[in-house]
């Protein structure tokens, strides 16, 4: 079983969802920054994301959106 920083050893189950989570937003494991976690790291993406998305809206308004794929 893998460690995540000084917490306890993850369930097998664990480990496949954590490695399940980055490969959808297309990252590995050797991929994370040094002492963040799965979840810290897919937040820090989301965020970014979030982010981006503001700076087009403010850019282009309402329409800038569409173009987007969910």
């Amino acid at each position: 079983m893998e460690r995540d920083g000084d917490q306890k050893p993850k369930s097998i189950l664990d480990s496949i969802v954590s490695k399940l989570m980055l490969a959808s937003v297309g990252k590995t494991q050797s991929d994370l920054e040094p002492g963040l976690t799965v979840d810290q790291q897919i937040s820090k993406l989301i965020e970014a994301e979030a982010q981006q998305r503001y700076a087009e809206y403010e850019k282009f308004g309402f329409d800038s959106g569409k173009g987007s794929k969910r």
